[in-house]
């Protein structure tokens, strides 16, 4: 069993307990196996499968926790990074990594400005607009930059 089965374990077998406490939000382990299916099945609409590297840069929240279960569940590999990062250390940490996909909290977005993500031509996708609230996800259009160059050719997905 893997960690993404485990949650889909618990949603089964108490639906209506008490996984995750986040501030006032109390999520049931149905919850928080629904949340975790949406981040899943989002990235699975885009093109993301198992073995894809996707860097994730999000506050502690309810939609971290969904995030790490959503890409379990794909077997995709997850590689988070610390919200506080510099932007040159993002950059590395992306570039390093190959990630095609990025995902963020909608809230943080304007800080990707500085890492070249190319914001104005950001796409809306269809069919998965209110799957995951407050994060967007960024995909790179082009292939892996060689060592040294900067992240480039990103388009931002809303969802």
């Amino acid at each position: 069993m893997n960690i993404g089965e485990t949650l889909a374990y618990h949603a089964r077998n108490r639906p209506d307990g008490e996984a995750l406490i986040f501030g006032a939000r109390r999520l049931t382990w149905r919850d928080l196996d629904a949340g975790a299916n949406r981040v899943a099945n989002a990235l699975l609409a885009l093109g993301a499968g198992p073995g894809e590297r996707i860097a994730y840069v999000l506050e502690n929240s309810v939609e971290f926790v969904e995030t790490f279960f959503g890409l379990a569940r794909i077997g995709a590999i997850g590689a988070p990074i610390l919200p506080g990062s510099a932007a040159p250390e993002i950059t590395h940490i992306v570039n390093d990594l190959g990630a095609k996909f990025l995902i963020c909290q909608t809230s943080t977005a304007p800080r990707w400005r500085p890492l070249r993500i190319n914001s104005k031509r950001w796409m809306r996708s269809s069919g998965l607009a209110g799957i995951i609230h407050s994060v967007s996800i960024w995909r790179r259009s082009g292939p892996r930059p060689g060592p040294g160059r900067r992240v480039s050719r990103w388009r931002r997905m809303r969802i």
